[in-house]
């Protein structure tokens, strides 16, 4: 806290310490928490945002989210919202099956709460997706190749098993859709 208020900043030298620049900057947001200091809360967090955006790869950052999750509590938790926004990002590779990100997936199997906010910001998204694209397809001559309704749209986010066209009057994927000929 010291080197904020002397320098407007703070760094870890890492030569003298073990602890990773992540790591850092949660405690430092916690102690500006506590003590009131909003420049220095507001610093920290900026900082923070920043580090976990560039680090995701790093087991630091499964480190960070998991610290993050046992110090706070409820939704509106500023730290918790960078940590969900951050994973969020980048799901596909932490998440998949050919991740090397085997220390994140590890902590969110260890962190349910974590697991379920990832759960419900990653559904939010699907349906926000899948509502526009509905909107865009509506009407443009796409028919579903099972039920027959015109309810077909393409689900470019997250193509499950090579099945990228998603009807919403049958739930059913399919490879294609069912073209009308003229």
């Amino acid at each position: 806290m010291l080197q904020y208020f002397y320098h407007g900043n703070y760094f870890l030298d890492p030569a003298s310490c073990d602890r990773s620049t992540i790591m850092l900057d949660i405690q430092v947001y916690v102690l500006a928490d506590k003590y009131l200091l909003e420049p220095l809360r507001t610093y920290a967090i900026e900082e923070l945002g920043e580090r976990m955006m560039r680090n995701w790869k790093e087991p630091s950052f499964a480190d960070a989210v998991a610290t993050i999750y046992g110090l706070t509590s409820g939704e509106q938790n500023e730290m918790r919202n960078l940590a969900l926004q951050s994973a969020c990002a980048y799901a596909t590779e932490l998440f998949g099956k050919d991740t090397k990100c085997t220390a994140f997936r590890e902590m969110a199997r260890s962190t349910p709460e974590f697991a379920v906010d990832v759960a419900g910001a990653l559904a939010e998204v699907a349906s926000k997706t899948m509502d526009a694209e509905a909107e865009r397809f509506a009407g443009k001559g796409e028919r579903c190749g099972i039920c027959g309704e015109w309810d077909l749209f393409r689900f470019d986010p997250i193509v499950k098993g090579g099945f990228p066209y998603w009807c919403t009057a049958c739930s059913n994927c399919s490879r294609a859709p069912h073209k009308e000929s003229n």
